[in-house]
């Protein structure tokens, strides 16, 4: 049997109900109860699309993702560049836009790695967390002719996690926080140096394999 599908505007509000509900009480408060009470829908026209509190948060980590990806994409969208400084100003809005993700609810991010991690395999999470890195390095790597050196999947993906594996940190120690500007003019400056072309006559060309 189908699970039913709710009015956008139905999911909107619940989601948002969630995304209160668990920022004021924490998730372990978290039930339909207190969603139905700040959504202003009944528990069961809740529960007839949201079974229990794990089905909101997977609807809630799925919205923010959604979100996210949508704003970088929308960023990079006239992505143009003419020169190697256009190339770093989109490096450097790739890494704030990781940067400042989520940066004022630490306890979504991590909600949202949780849940994909309990929605299976390891790949879910990977094409869920992942993807939109991926995306926008081979996007702006593509467009970036001939300042960009040719990169493989490999590559990208391996820059993609030092991208993460840097900004997740950067607002979780107040020793870290009072250096995050200098912090990103490093993290830019690796980046860029493995992209960089050895010479312009090394037209770019993101291979698949």
């Amino acid at each position: 049997m189908k699970t039913p599908v709710p009015a956008i505007d139905t999911l909107e509000n619940v989601i948002e109900a969630t995304l209160l509900v668990v920022d004021t009480h924490g998730e372990d408060k978290l039930n339909l109860e207190r969603v139905a009470e700040r959504s202003g829908y009944a528990k069961s026209t809740l529960y007839r699309f949201w079974p229990n509190k794990n089905a909101l948060l997977k609807a809630l980590s799925d919205r923010e993702m959604t979100k996210f990806s949508n704003s970088v994409v929308a960023g990079l969208k006239d992505y143009q560049p003419k020169s190697i400084e256009d190339v770093e100003h989109g490096v450097r809005f790739i890494v704030r836009c990781y940067a400042s993700m989520f940066s004022q609810r630490l306890w979504l991010r991590r909600l949202i790695v949780k849940t994909f991690m309990a929605s299976g395999l390891p790949e879910d999470v990977l094409k869920h967390y992942d993807l939109v890195g991926y995306s926008t390095l081979h996007y702006l790597i593509s467009n970036s002719s001939p300042w960009v050196r040719s990169l493989s999947r490999p590559q990208i993906f391996i820059l993609v996690r030092a991208i993460m594996a840097n900004v997740r940190t950067w607002h979780m120690f107040d020793y870290v926080k009072q250096n995050i500007p200098s912090l990103e003019d490093e993290l830019v400056t690796f980046i860029m140096s493995q992209l960089r072309a050895p010479d312009l006559k090394h037209l770019v060309a993101v291979k698949e394999s």
